[in-house]
């Protein structure tokens, strides 16, 4: 690690400018929520492909002078009644993933072609989860239907609490609970008052640029 020098303050200074990022005080709440999730994939220790796709657009939007990831355009998916809304943990299956799991289902010989114009599952596999017997590709997820016509929202929540704590016990997967973020009045009122956003953008810069930076001249480059 290198230690921060003037020329890197000139560096920073080309794409932070604090007045663009007073933009952040006008957004509505769930965008910002969503500027905090977009940001949280430069913690991550590893990138599904398009998590590494969304991280390259970010950084380059960033540091070349546009802090705003989410906009509303993005956000039109969570008030259209014709898309399928996608909260936060969830992941729809898409046909890019129902693909993949064939493929590598096939290989592993889940089911095979019975020479016909029909494909065979293997009984060993018959009733078993798909994450279990595909484990690489449910590192941290299980795979799961929801029935939505026989429950309500509550029930249906219910019975997904109940079942979290086995499915962690039988998983082996624990929360990691260090990136979760609550959103409160007071939260909201740190994240701007604290100016956390460009926070982590010049973090992330120093991250990716391989040099130090001290609070004293973090706060030097967020307060004057």
């Amino acid at each position: 690690m290198k230690n921060w020098s003037v020329e890197h303050t000139r560096e920073v200074k080309k794409w932070l400018d604090i007045d663009t990022y007073r933009g952040f005080e006008e957004l509505p709440l769930m965008q910002l929520y969503h500027e905090l999730l977009a940001r949280t994939l430069f913690f991550k220790p590893f990138h599904e492909e398009f998590e590494a796709k969304a991280v390259s657009l970010y950084i380059d939007r960033i540091f070349n002078g546009n802090p705003f990831l989410i906009t509303e355009k993005h956000l039109g998916y969570l008030t259209r009644e014709d898309t399928l809304y996608q909260p936060p943990h969830f992941f729809l299956t898409t046909t890019e993933r129902l693909a993949q799991l064939s493929i590598i289902g096939l290989r592993n010989s889940l089911f095979f072609w019975d020479g016909s114009d029909e494909y065979s599952v293997n009984r060993e596999f018959l009733d078993s989860p798909v994450s279990e017997v595909l484990p690489k590709l449910f590192r941290d997820t299980v795979m799961v239907e929801i029935d939505l016509v026989n429950g309500t929202d509550e029930e249906i929540a219910e019975s997904l609490k109940a079942a979290l704590p086995q499915w962690r016990k039988v998983r082996g997967i624990e929360a990691d609970t260090s990136d979760s973020i609550r959103f409160g009045y007071g939260t909201i009122k740190k994240i701007i008052n604290y100016r956390l956003i460009p926070m982590i953008d010049i973090l992330v810069w120093s991250t990716l640029h391989k040099v130090r930076i001290s609070e004293d001249r973090l706060s030097r480059l967020l307060y004057t």
